[in-house]
């Protein structure tokens, strides 16, 4: 799959004779993000990191080995989480990328060490900090970050549920959810609540403000402040607080800070917005961490 970073067409016009490979590892590449939190192209954050895992392809786990291939399944989904929450590809993209590839084949074969890969190194490319997440990250259903904070949550260890249907909001639930329509993007301090307590819009759509649930469970919720919808819910659905605020959090949604009604609409907002901020890369974090 090298030839995606090729610049010369060759004399086939660009296709490369090995095409059932090819799609096979297109295939793998493909299943492999979707399982990291991404079913579907509205919800995948990025596509550059994407065509690296394909040309390193399913080729790098045929081996008899299960520690082998456990370890490059680790290497590859910690690329391409470094490559969601750091800064590598906003710059010279195309030559990052055929470095990064040049890399990954490298470690995988025994060649070199994974320290020595510059996507790993927090010198030149550091995850994403907390409070510039809490101040900057735009929202989930437009920008990268946004829905790669989306994908952070799905591929956690949580397993995320419908807040009010309580389905588990796996990959095929996501992708049925976007076929008929029915996947929104939830503003958990609501727009309307915000606006009145004068929050600029752009704060209002940070992506840390952003959850996915099923169009129906979102209308319950689009006019109350947090601590309203919840007592609502409670009251109508017959789901009792507790289950409710596990549900909550299975988001990574710090549930104590979303329904405070101490101080200022604004005030409790930013708080929020931090305090998830700090939640979620905890997960990132652990997600792309290599293997050692």
């Amino acid at each position: 799959m090298e030839y995606l970073f090729e610049t010369e067409s060759d004399e086939n016009g660009g296709v490369p004779g090995n095409f059932e490979e090819v799609l096979r590892d297109v295939e793998w590449a493909l299943m492999r993000v979707s399982n990291m939190g991404s079913p579907s192209r509205s919800t995948l954050p990025s596509w550059p990191p994407v065509h690296v895992l394909t040309a390193v392809g399913s080729r790098s786990l045929r081996d008899d080995d299960p520690a082998k291939v456990n370890a490059a399944r680790q290497l590859i989904d910690a690329y391409y989480w470094r490559s969601l929450f750091t800064n590598r590809h906003e710059r010279q993209a195309n030559d990052r990328l055929h470095e990064d590839l040049e890399e990954l084949s490298s470690v995988l074969k025994g060649e070199r060490e994974v320290g020595t890969m510059r996507i790993f190194s927090d010198q030149h490319h550091p995850l994403y900090p907390s409070e510039w997440l809490a101040e900057s990250v735009g929202w989930i259903g437009k920008s990268r970050i946004g829905k790669a904070l989306v994908a952070g949550v799905l591929a956690s260890k949580t397993t995320p549920v419908d807040w009010i249907t309580g389905e588990f909001l796996r990959a095929t639930h996501i992708r049925q959810l976007e076929q008929e329509r029915n996947l929104d993007r939830h503003h958990v301090f609501p727009k309307k609540v915000l606006l009145e307590a004068g929050v600029p819009e752009r704060e209002i759509n940070n992506g840390l403000n952003g959850v996915v649930l099923d169009r129906r469970t979102n209308r319950q919720f689009w006019k109350y402040p947090p601590h309203e919808y919840v007592a609502n819910v409670t009251r109508k659905k017959g789901i009792t607080e507790g289950e409710l605020r596990e549900r909550i959090e299975g988001h990574l949604v710090p549930y104590e800070e979303m329904i405070s009604v101490t101080g200022k609409t604004h005030v409790r907002y930013s708080k929020f917005r931090l305090a998830r901020a700090r939640l979620l890369m905890e997960t990132i974090r652990q997600l792309a961490q290599p293997p050692q």
